[in-house]
């Protein structure tokens, strides 16, 4: 018997004495065929182990195209009207819905459909073989699957025949072509240099996590060997920079954090937030406690609007993430996995922008 890759549906039907249509019409579900060539085709097809391939048939049908987006970052309930509904009542223009509408414009403008696939359960979700056997299991309803930051089942992925793209750091292992990006180990410098411009050396990165059970900080981790690089280039003690974490839903638990920090014994004299809302807090805190901006400390928070930030007094110096941008190119360069003729290539990195306010 030939090895299972080489095995076609001419193979299935010279076994089954049937003609290659009739194998293509029960694969698909299509056409007339007898009970009894169907039987025989099925079985035959089980006897050699033959699995269709689903991406190459959706591919060579030439059919309208369903991309699957899967964010482990949300994993708490998944509303009917929009996967991210609960969570801009919370946090208006976050990363995640900007992300998710930039994708809806980009299948709007390229005539695809955007699914959102199941969440990853908490007892897979630490197992790359399980996690990625989930995903597997789905993988027949749709065409390509867009994952973010940097799942533990990526090198799986990169091994299997789905087109995926990841919204991480770049990997020297994967294509770029896999990969959209927003700036994040690029932007973590230029908010130590700015503070290091203004003579700030004591500073506090508040970096928020969408839910702390699930959160792996690996992804983070460069934070630190930036800090760690960043100190011994510019002659600075790294026992003066401190990463701290905090869950976005929990705004009670980021005011436990800044009152430690500030009425601690070597309290910062710059802090950054991952997102707005977190800047929210801080400015309240500050302003009950009479802290004052920025005579007294000076703040920076990512932004995923270019206008963010001016609403605030004084109006808050911002990183703004063009995360509509990410979600827009991400479902480009699925296409283009796809079908690079129709779909020409596009860079896969989305410039950052610094935007410096009275808040620096």
């Amino acid at each position: 018997m030939k090895d299972q890759k080489a095995i076609t549906i001419y193979d299935i039907a010279s076994l089954a004495e049937v003609s290659p249509a009739t194998v293509s019409n029960v694969i698909n579900g299509k056409g007339k065929c007898s009970a009894q060539k169907k039987e025989r085709i099925l079985q035959v097809m089980k006897e050699v182990g033959y699995t269709p391939n689903v991406h190459a048939r959706r591919l060579h049908k030439r059919n309208r195209y369903t991309l699957a987006i899967n964010f482990n970052a949300i994993r708490q309930g998944q509303p009917s009207s929009s996967p991210f509904s609960s969570l801009t009542e919370l946090y208006p223009a976050n990363y995640l819905e900007q992300f998710w509408l930039g994708a809806i414009h980009a299948a709007t403008k390229y005539d695809c459909d955007i699914l959102f696939t199941p969440m990853i359960s908490e007892e897979v979700w630490g197992d790359p073989e399980k996690s990625f056997s989930h995903i597997l299991e789905q993988s027949s309803g749709y065409d390509g699957l867009i994952v973010d930051h940097t799942p533990p089942y990526l090198k799986e992925l990169s091994c299997h025949s789905l087109p995926y793209v990841y919204t991480g750091p770049p990997d020297p292992a994967i294509s770029l072509e896999h990969n959209v990006y927003g700036g994040l180990q690029e932007y973590y410098q230029k908010v130590l240099q700015v503070f290091y411009e203004h003579r700030i050396t004591k500073i506090v990165f508040f970096l928020g996590i969408l839910d702390m059970q699930f959160s792996h900080f690996s992804r983070d981790s460069y934070l630190k060997h930036k800090i760690q690089e960043f100190c011994t280039t510019h002659h600075l003690s790294p026992e003066d920079i401190h990463v701290m974490y905090y869950d976005m839903t929990d705004p009670y638990q980021l005011t436990l954090l800044l009152s430690g920090v500030l009425k601690g014994k070597n309290p910062p004299e710059g802090m950054f937030f991952t997102d707005t809302p977190a800047a929210v807090t801080a400015y309240n805190y500050l302003q009950e406690n009479g802290i004052r901006i920025p005579e007294h400390i000076r703040i920076i928070a990512t932004t995923f609007s270019a206008s963010s930030g001016k609403e605030f007094v004084p109006a808050l110096s911002s990183i703004f993430v063009n995360s509509f941008q990410m979600g827009f190119r991400a479902v480009e360069l699925l296409l283009h996995q796809l079908d690079p003729k129709e779909y020409p290539k596009k860079d896969s990195y989305i410039p950052f922008q610094y935007m410096e306010r009275e808040s620096v």
